[in-house]
């Protein structure tokens, strides 16, 4: 950076001897008048916030002469890193007149058209990330790419007649590149400080100061200040409560300054550190597998591990720890990581008689049922003493389709007796065999009476999914999509259904790819129709797919049968809401086939009658309307199955409806009717359902004057559950606090709030809630639980 030589320098000014501070000031100014007798001069003074304050002070003054003589005074500084004395000099700058300009960093998108310009190609995705770790400075991304040039490593394929010959990239030699990237990003870094960060990128990717001080054996404030300026400059950025290298590649080549010898021996020594100090054993652990080697010293800290703390993350543990393989830990760390077969062997490996031990034994029943093995689960010996035990058992039997031997197995079991886990396997087992169906309210006490870690966890997980299930046809709507935000994909095919019957389209696609294979079919237009392969699942899922696919290609029969067979699957599997059973209606009037619709009918009253379950109730009573023709039942129905969350045969009833409007002439009338339907459509995303009611209103002269598609932007954009949201971030509501309120998650508010803020094209809370004043009405009414009712929210 600049300092006191400089100014002398520019100015033609020696130091007198033992010249002291005035001595100083008042010979630069003596200087300054001496240069611009001869007629006016420009002195810029670059990178102030480098200079020590001797300079500041001396440039200080030289701002105050200006006024009086013929010279302009030019200076700039970066706002980063924050100096109170450089503060001072803005201040006293601007009550002397000058002028202060802020350059705003470019934005990404400018920086990669600089560098198109100056390189006269497009820089390719490894250029463009590393510009973008410039943060908008022009003269940081001219000189990263002149280092890169000069160092040989930015290229151009060769690929000839290929648009990619227009791009620019740098090269696969990562260790120079990420150097360079290096010397960059800690290019206003004091070097006293550049140790304490090459010790922070030798850390987990998410660290602390104190970790970094124990680890490294540094001073706490030292350690607390450099980071504070690494921030601050941009190098690191804050992740919750913990810092994070902004770029992988900056915190690689830090680290990579320690020879590897030197770094093992570093990891070893910081694990120590960090386990005398009572460090998260994940720290300790994560040095100890860098280290390559587990210390003497570390065998009593891993055996004071527990299990909660070993499932937190197994990957780690299992690579770093070696459990021998008579430590029944063991076969949980390879149970959690999916590998069960050598779960399975290690637990045959730990006991002579695996039966003689009911965890292990409950464990060996769990990797059987998660590798399909449910007839071998099944099998395993006498367990109607063990609740617990018995309850595995029965969803093995469920699974392996001998639902009667679940059920059967389940009226013999004894009571679990306050053992929770053995109580929350049996709610589990009775939801998924339809044996005394629990009500949503038993999951979720079930659920919330289990610790987190182990079994407890999967339990957890299964419960939340039953739940999800349970309320897809109970409803309500929003009780529905606070259970979904929560569901985990380790127990994902259940969930993933009900979220698609209950139009919950997106999270369902998220959830399961099969069930998103059929939700892109029915998002796509008939003709647009994705060609994929047939499904991997012989269940109602596949033959849903297949029947879609059929009904585009005009094979109705076809269709009619895969819908009845996809019935006969889902009536099989308790409980479950009566899907599908519209359709078999639907294409057994269009084909004639009265027996296809009696078995629907009938099938579908038997399944209401049995379980008694508000949403199957209702979608019989559609289905029995639709076969007789009574449009006033059909449209009572029709409403039922929206109060419940069926919202997809809420919409068909409606569509129905609507062509048997305009048979009767009714034009007007089934015009409405089916704006109504596809707005309901839409909700999801139901492009194939839309097209097929405008193709059969058409057919009747009946053409929908108005668009039915959600806007993607914008205010009307937002959905009810987001409007609720908008509303509590402007009331001042913090996340948890928001969670509280809606009974929601903390990571699903995040979610809501990120979609929020791409939808309305704003960057933060405060935005949001600076934009909503004139839109408060619009989203209160949203909001209210009276608008479209049985909508999913």
């Amino acid at each position: 950076g600049p300092t006191i030589r400089t100014l002398r320098d520019l100015l033609g000014c020696r130091p007198g001897p033992a010249e002291g501070t005035v001595q100083s000031l008042d010979r630069l100014s003596s200087a300054l008048a001496q240069v611009c007798a001869d007629g006016p001069h420009v002195i810029v003074l670059e990178d102030l916030h480098r200079a020590d304050d001797m300079t500041l002070r001396a440039w200080n003054h030289l701002l105050s002469l200006a006024h009086r003589l013929p010279v302009l005074l030019v200076s700039t500084c970066s706002p980063l890193p924050y100096r109170e004395s450089l503060s001072h000099l803005r201040e006293s700058a601007r009550r002397t007149g000058a002028e202060m300009v802020y350059l705003r960093p470019l934005s990404d998108a400018d920086i990669i058209k600089l560098a198109a310009d100056r390189l006269r190609a497009t820089p390719a995705a490894r250029l463009a990330r590393y510009l973008r770790a410039v943060r908008g400075n022009p003269g940081a991304a001219v000189s990263l790419m002149t280092a890169l040039d000069a160092a040989g490593l930015l290229e151009r394929p060769a690929e000839a007649g290929d648009s990619a010959a227009d791009h620019v990239d740098v090269a696969p030699e990562a260790e120079n590149s990420s150097r360079i990237l290096r010397d960059h990003a800690l290019h206003d870094i004091p070097d006293d400080q550049r140790h304490i960060l090459q010790v922070a990128a030798l850390q987990r990717a998410r660290f602390d100061a104190t970790e970094v001080a124990c680890a490294g054996d540094l001073p706490l404030p030292a350690v607390a200040a450099a980071l504070a300026n690494a921030t601050d400059l941009g190098i690191l950025r804050t992740e919750d409560d913990r810092l994070v290298f902004r770029m992988e590649a900056v915190r690689t080549a830090c680290a990579q300054r320690l020879p590897s010898t030197e770094r093992q021996r570093f990891h070893q020594a910081a694990a120590l550190r960090l386990a005398a100090w009572g460090s998260r054993p994940q720290s300790v652990a994560y040095h100890l597998n860098a280290a390559g080697e587990l210390p003497i010293q570390a065998i009593g800290w891993r055996a004071g591990l527990t299990e909660a703390t070993l499932l937190s993350e197994p990957a780690l543990f299992s690579t770093v720890l070696h459990m021998p393989p008579t430590d029944y830990r063991a076969p949980m760390l390879d149970y959690w990581l999916g590998d069960y077969d050598t779960a399975l062997k290690t637990v045959l490996g730990l006991v002579d008689d695996v039966h003689a031990d009911s965890t292990l034994l409950r464990l060996s029943v769990r990797a059987l049922i998660r590798s399909g093995r449910y007839e071998e689960a099944a099998a395993l010996p006498e367990t109607t003493r063990d609740p617990h035990l018995g309850a595995w058992q029965a969803i093995a039997l469920t699974a392996s389709g001998d639902l009667t031997g679940a059920r059967a197995l389940i009226r013999d079991l004894a009571p679990p007796h306050g053992n929770m886990l053995a109580a929350a396997a049996l709610v589990h087992a009775c939801v998924a065999t339809g044996w005394d169906i629990p009500t949503p309210a038993d999951v979720v006490a079930a659920r919330d009476a289990l610790d987190d870690g182990g079994e407890a966890s999967e339990l957890r997980a299964l419960l939340q999914a039953d739940l999800v299930a349970l309320l897809a046809q109970t409803g309500p709507a929003e009780s529905l999509t606070a259970a979904l935000a929560d569901v985990t994909p380790d127990a994902a095919a259940t969930p993933a259904w009900a979220a698609y019957l209950a139009g919950h389209w997106d999270t369902a696609t998220e959830l399961d790819p099969d069930v998103a294979a059929v939700i892109a079919m029915r998002r796509a237009k008939p003709e647009d129709a994705p060609a994929t392969d047939r499904l991997p699942r012989a269940d109602h899922i596949s033959h849903e797919a297949e029947a879609i696919r059929a009904e585009n290609a005009g094979r109705l029969e076809e269709a009619l049968e895969l819908r009845r067979q996809a019935l006969a699957e889902a009536l099989r599997t308790h409980p479950v809401a009566l899907h599908g059973a519209e359709h078999v209606l639907r294409l057994a009037e269009a084909t004639g086939a009265e027996a296809d619709a009696a078995y629907a009918v009938a099938a579908c009253a038997q399944a209401a009658a049995d379980e008694g379950l508000p949403v199957q109730v209702a979608i019989a009573a559609l289905v029995k309307a639709m076969a007789q023709h009574d449009i006033v039942s059909l449209l009572d129905a029709t409403q039922a199955c929206g109060e419940h969350g069926a919202i997809l045969q809420q919409a068909h009833g409606l569509e129905q409806a609507a062509v048997w409007l305009a048979d009767a002439g009714d034009r007007r009338g089934a015009t409405r009717t089916l704006r109504e339907a596809v707005t309901l459509y839409a909700t999801a995303g139901a492009t194939w359902d839309i097209a097929r009611a405008d193709t059969r209103l058409q057919e009747r002269g009946v053409r929908r004057r108005t668009p039915a598609d959600q806007p993607s932007s914008g205010w009307a954009a937002l959905t009810p559950a987001e409007c609720r949201v908008v509303r509590l971030v402007v009331m001042g509501l913090s996340d948890k606090a928001i969670a509280a309120e809606l009974f929601l998650s903390q990571n699903t508010v995040h979610s809501h709030l990120a979609r929020i803020r791409g939808k309305l094209g704003l960057r933060s809370r405060i935005d949001i809630a600076r934009a909503v004043d004139f839109q408060v009405e619009k989203c209160e009414e949203a909001a209210r639980p009276g608008r479209n009712a049985g909508l999913p929210g």
